[in-house]
């Protein structure tokens, strides 16, 4: 069902994967007896999305986070409307001849390291 939810770009590659995991919000926590608006819901996500990541990587495993998928359809999937869903992981064995390679900036081109005397 996952799969079909894939943007067809993304669906092409990822047909192979072992597992396709739908990965959503809870907006909503519990405390102190109330069920109150959670705004670091997308920001813990994030950080779980990152550690099933990293313990993929360290297994072995191929893994990558995709935003290209229909995430109307996934809410009807859930039946969950506190649930906001954010992306599909594809993890997977890495095939020999991996044919989706992307290419991303080089981190001198993203990142610095000059900031000695800036101030906010």
């Amino acid at each position: 069902e996952l799969h079909g939810l894939l943007a067809r770009s993304n669906a092409a590659w990822a047909s192979s994967a072992e597992w396709l995991i739908l990965v959503g919000a809870d907006q909503f926590v519990n405390l102190a007896d109330k069920r109150i608006h959670n705004d670091m819901a997308e920001f813990d996500t994030g950080a779980a999305c990152l550690s099933l990541a990293l313990q993929a990587t360290a297994l072995g495993f191929g893994c990558a986070t995709v935003g290209g998928f229909s995430r109307e359809k996934a809410s009807v999937l859930i039946n969950n409307l506190e649930i906001k869903p954010l992306v599909i992981m594809v993890l997977g064995s890495i095939p020999q001849q991996n044919t989706h390679i992307s290419q991303r900036r080089s981190v001198e081109e993203i990142a610095r390291n000059d900031f000695e005397g800036e101030r906010a």
